[in-house]
C-alpha cells in the first residue's frame, strides 16, 4: 500500500524538557523513543551550535518531537535559540520524486546525513522548516 500524504509530526523546542514531557504525558501523549541531534546538524537546522536531546512522543496518529539543548543554557545561548515550533514534517508518497520536483521549482532543500539515511528539509518563503518523510 503506498504512503498516504499527510502531516507526519511536529518538532517543538522547550526550555524545560521535563515539564514539557510531563505536560504531554498528562494529556495522554507518551514517550516512545529518543535520539540526539549533533552540533553540526543542529547548526544546519537553525538551532545554534549545541547538541540537542529529542524525546519522541506519540498517541494514535499524533507524533511530537520535544527538543532540548543537552548542556545547561547560558544567557547568551538562550537568547540565540528560540523556543516553540521548530518544524513540521510531511509524509509524501515518493520522497525522491518529490525532492526532484521541488528542486526543479527552485525551492531550497537541506539534505542531512543521519546515521544511514538522508533527511530532507525544505525552507518556505519565511524560513520555516518542513521535513520530508
Amino acid at each position: 500500500m503506498p504512503k498516504k500524504e499527510k502531516i507526519h509530526h511536529i518538532g517543538i523546542v522547550y526550555n524545560n524538557f521535563q515539564k514539557a514531557v510531563e505536560f504531554y504525558r498528562n494529556i495522554g501523549i507518551n514517550q516512545v523513543g529518543e535520539f540526539t541531534i549533533s552540533k553540526d546538524i543542529a547548526s544546519k537546522l537553525s538551532l545554534g551550535k549545541s547538541e540537542y536531546k529529542v524525546k519522541v512522543l506519540k498517541k494514535d496518529n499524533i507524533l511530537i518531537e520535544v527538543f532540548h539543548i543537552k548542556k545547561p543554557r547560558t544567557a547568551a545561548l538562550k537568547s540565540k535559540v528560540k523556543t516553540g515550533l521548530h518544524h513540521f514534517a510531511i509524509q509524501v508518497a515518493d520522497k525522491k520524486k518529490f525532492i526532484r520536483r521541488v528542486r526543479a521549482k527552485q525551492i531550497k532543500v537541506i539534505s542531512l546525513k543521519r546515521k544511514t539515511k538522508t533527511v530532507y528539509f525544505l525552507k518556505d518563503p519565511e524560513g520555516n522548516l518542513i521535513e520530508v518523510k
